[in-house]
């Protein structure tokens, strides 16, 4: 929407795409919402049935939102049932950067979306926002032999903003292999 700035999204995968590593090959996708002032101006979207997999290679996401003024502009946004980044055995790392905008986040996880590594591979989550790390309806991290490492910065405390928030279902899980 080039009237307001709005809806400007540095990298969108969307309705069911699909980007892939084979073998040991790696994934890495950066995003750059829109520097203009506005709403929804997310670094990376991934949404509505998207995957980003690799088979035993790296997952490297990086996403930022303009520093301007505006609302809901992630850094990383991943969304949607059936939507899901997964490696089976290589690090998926996510880095999401929004400002310190109310009602935005570093790296946001939510409606049924997963985040996944298989054998030793771990989730490292480096957010800054509003909310540093925003979890919600049944959104999960799930790490099935590695570890979870979260480093987050929220906008500041008692404001309701806070460096990570998991609601509604949401969930961080670790199991031994």
């Amino acid at each position: 929407d080039g009237a307001n700035n709005s809806n400007n999204v540095g990298v969108y995968l969307a309705d069911g795409a699909t980007v892939r590593a084979t073998g040991s090959g790696a994934v890495s996708v950066t995003g750059t919402g829109a520097t203009a002032s506005g709403n929804a101006n997310h670094g990376l979207v991934i949404d509505n049935g998207s995957r980003v997999m690799s088979t035993s290679g790296a997952i490297t996401l990086n996403g930022t939102a303009p520093a301007g003024i505006g609302d809901l502009v992630d850094g990383i946004s991943i969304q949607g049932a059936s939507t899901i980044v997964v490696s089976s055995g290589g690090n998926v790392t996510l880095s999401g950067n929004s400002g310190f905008h109310p009602n935005s986040a570093g790296v946001d996880v939510r409606d049924h979306a997963v985040v996944t590594t298989g054998g030793s591979g771990q989730i490292v989550i480096n957010a800054t926002g509003g909310e540093g790390l925003y979890m919600q309806n049944s959104g999960t991290l799930l790490a099935a032999g590695g570890g979870i490492s979260i480093a987050a910065t929220g906008l500041k405390a008692g404001d309701g903003f806070g460096a990570v928030e998991l609601r509604d279902g949401a969930g961080v899980v670790t199991t031994a292999g």
